[in-house]
């Protein structure tokens, strides 16, 4: 919780269960597997929402609150090599 939420990147998500995750990198590289309800940023943030396409973020700052969408961090078109998963 060093650096704002929005300098995190979502590397991927695991969704369609009753407990999604979604793996995160913060600026200096740590990796981080977060749930719902788990603290990210350095403004108490806590995720709200994980979604195929990222992660939603509500933080409360001078008794104001906002959500923060943190999309899926997509690698360079070059970067061939994806695996995707479909667990049904």
């Amino acid at each position: 919780q060093l650096y704002p939420t929005r300098d995190y990147k979502v590397i991927s998500v695991i969704t369609g269960t009753a407990d999604p995750k979604a793996y995160v990198v913060d600026p200096s590289g740590n990796r981080f597997i977060l749930r719902r309800g788990s603290l990210i940023g350095n403004n108490n943030g806590s995720i709200s929402s994980i979604r195929r396409e990222g992660i939603e973020v509500y933080e409360r700052v001078a008794d104001q609150g906002q959500y923060i969408e943190l999309p899926l961090f997509d690698k360079p078109a070059s970067d061939n090599k994806s695996i995707q998963i479909s667990i049904q």
